[in-house]
């Protein structure tokens, strides 16, 4: 798996930002930052992202539901 791909797809299909990623993960925003862009990872910070990553692959990997009726659309306004 590739980290980087995976963090940025995560983050894009839950609409979240490298910091509510690293919030999520338990690792500073800064740390995050630098995993995916910096060729020197810390370990402990990188294991933890790939851990977090590998437990919801089966979000990243699953095909986006798009609704095929208006009606089905909720906006939570209703």
């Amino acid at each position: 798996m590739n980290i980087e791909y995976a963090a940025k797809e995560l983050m894009k299909k839950r609409g979240w930002t490298q910091v509510a990623l690293a919030k999520a993960v338990g690792i500073h925003p800064v740390t995050l930052c630098r995993l995916l862009s910096a060729p020197k990872r810390r370990q402990s910070a990188y294991d933890k992202l790939l851990d977090f990553l590998v437990r919801n692959e089966e979000r990243l990997t699953a095909a986006p539901s798009t609704p095929t009726e208006p009606e089905e659309v909720n906006h939570g306004l209703a």
